[in-house]
């Protein structure tokens, strides 16, 4: 018989409730520091809002290609609205949220687009 205390990929699969890890690794970012006002990942901002991390990914690439039409240059209402287009629910996002987002494009991927956030 398997110990179910030292598997927890099988305590997940089987239960199909992903609320303890999800909950943990809400807990954990807390204890490091991250909130909306100072993410650290952009992994955890779209963990917060349930933002799909393809989603994401789009969201990230598409900034990043405007940014560099526009010769290294972008403003927020422009990104905001980029964020949109791929996630329609964001127009109910506050401006702390969106922020976040961007905050975390910018730590994890693109830091020359801090500026403009």
């Amino acid at each position: 018989m398997k110990d179910i205390e030292n598997d927890f990929g099988d305590l997940f699969y089987h239960n199909g409730d992903a609320s303890l890890i999800l909950d943990a690794v809400r807990d954990m970012a807390e204890h490091l520091g991250h909130s909306l006002e100072n993410p650290i990942s952009l992994s955890l901002v779209c963990l917060n809002l349930a933002i799909p991390a393809k989603i994401a990914d789009d969201i990230s690439v598409e900034i990043f290609r405007e940014f560099n039409k526009q010769n290294e240059q972008i403003d927020y209402d422009t990104m905001k609205k980029i964020i949109i287009r791929f996630l329609p629910e964001a127009k109910k996002f506050s401006e702390i949220s969106i922020k976040a987002f961007l905050k975390g494009v910018a730590k994890s991927k693109y830091p020359d687009i801090e500026p403009f956030i």
